[in-house]
């Protein structure tokens, strides 16, 4: 059984009041093993364990909105509220569908970061609440000149790299707002999963710019160096 949602439909500032009024937010919770989801970011993503799809078909049942937190231990079968790391993010639940061999998968975009408050119900499935995290939109011209800088770092990696394509590159140069920049580069590059984490509780979007610039710096460090001992070992025509 599959259940699909047009995210075109969504208005992703629908709900930008909520949590302002000095209550806690309170959703669905699914916890990640070995995944982070950063904002406005389409996910794909295997949902195993019985809370969790109760949660997922919670959400469904709703308004598709629910939480994504990543756990400190990808072990831990049940976790609790100290298992959590501290920041997730909101997402919308675009779709849900049963596999053959009893899996379920869903395909969810996420919405904006958000502080984990705790829990408000652990069975038959997980609630938590959560206040938003709202990040400056602000472009001054120290932000302008350290998003050019990102961009063209990562222009150059796209160029070398064999599993970026190069729409990535013309997604992240139409983005005019620093965090989702960041977060759109961090999304895509291949990092492990405490840096990407590190990067979501980033909050400050220079801040996170500043990080992905010394991230891609040593990636295109990488890059490079696979190109030139390409070139040295390639036999000569």
């Amino acid at each position: 059984m599959s259940y699909d949602f047009d995210f075109g439909l969504f208005n992703i500032d629908e709900f930008v009041h909520e949590g302002e009024d000095g209550r806690p937010d309170d959703f669905p919770l699914l916890p990640l093993r070995d995944t982070v989801v950063f904002p406005h970011m389409v996910a794909p993503l295997a949902v195993g364990r019985d809370r969790s799809i109760k949660a997922v078909e919670a959400a469904m049942g709703g308004d598709h909105r629910m939480v994504v937190v990543a756990q400190r231990d990808p072990d831990v079968q049940e976790p609790e509220l100290d298992d959590l790391h501290p920041v997730g993010v909101e997402m919308v639940v675009g779709r849900i569908l049963r596999m053959p061999d009893g899996r379920t998968n869903i395909l969810g975009q996420g919405r904006r970061r958000v502080r984990v408050v705790g829990l408000s119900q652990t069975q038959p499935y997980m609630r938590i609440q959560v206040e938003p995290l709202h990040e400056s939109a602000q472009v001054t011209l120290g932000t302008e000149a350290l998003m050019r800088a990102v961009l063209s770092l990562f222009e150059k990696v796209v160029q070398l790299s064999h599993s970026l394509p190069e729409d990535a590159y013309v997604a992240a140069m139409n983005l005019s707002e620093p965090g989702p920049l960041a977060d759109l580069i961090a999304s895509l590059l291949d990092l492990g999963f405490d840096v990407r984490q590190e990067v979501l509780e980033i909050l400050e979007p220079t801040a996170r710019l500043q990080r992905l610039s010394v991230l891609l710096a040593n990636e295109l460090d990488v890059l490079e160096l696979e190109y030139t001992c390409l070139l040295y070992t390639s036999p000569s025509p």
